[in-house]
């Protein structure tokens, strides 16, 4: 447990590169920064609308443990409905994570995407074993961010929030994870 977010902490910011209707797959980029420093970049493939994307997330983040201390996702969400069981990485990593987005997601409408595809009751199920929604205002505006917290606290996710939402909501790993990403396609 991450007890006071330090200047030169080390985070893992993810995010998926866009995809188009009819991919297969995408990519998802992991940006491995010190402090809003970046050390390096990896990459994996997941299945479009899959049920692979925590174990391909964990592959990756097993092999690079010794680079970070906080897992931050932009969302539960990656290569449109893959949803990441976050608990399982944080607790099989033993790391804190931060599942971040722009827009407070809606529950009904959510079920009404995942109802088409197979598996939608293990999909709902990780939705809501995400556990609950906090919000964080920066003082880049008055819209909100929401975030799930697994194996950090609320004061602490407040913390990293406020010394990193440096130049937009995001905070800045994640703002450059999301850069990155978008131009990957």
């Amino acid at each position: 447990m991450i007890s006071a977010i330090k200047e030169g902490i080390h985070v893992v910011a993810i995010d998926d590169a866009p995809h188009n209707r009819g991919d297969s797959t995408t990519e998802v980029v992991f940006i491995y920064c010190k402090s809003t420093f970046i050390e390096s970049v990896t990459r994996t493939t997941i299945t479009v609308d899959g049920t692979d994307s925590t174990n391909k997330l964990l592959e990756e983040l097993e092999s690079n443990q010794d680079r970070f201390t906080l897992i931050v996702l932009h969302g539960v969400t990656v290569g449109g409905l893959n949803i990441v069981d976050i608990r399982t990485i944080s607790e099989r990593l033993k790391k804190p994570l931060l599942a971040v987005t722009e827009n407070a997601p809606s529950q009904n409408s959510i079920n009404s995407a995942i109802d088409h595809l197979d598996d939608s009751g293990l999909r709902i199920e990780l939705v809501e074993k995400a556990g609950p929604l906090y919000s964080f205002t920066s003082k880049h505006g008055f819209t909100p961010i929401f975030y799930h917290a697994v194996g950090i606290s609320e004061k602490i996710a407040k913390q990293f929030f406020t010394k990193f939402c440096v130049r937009s909501r995001l905070p800045e790993q994640l703002l450059l994870a999301h850069k990155i990403a978008s131009a990957w396609k």
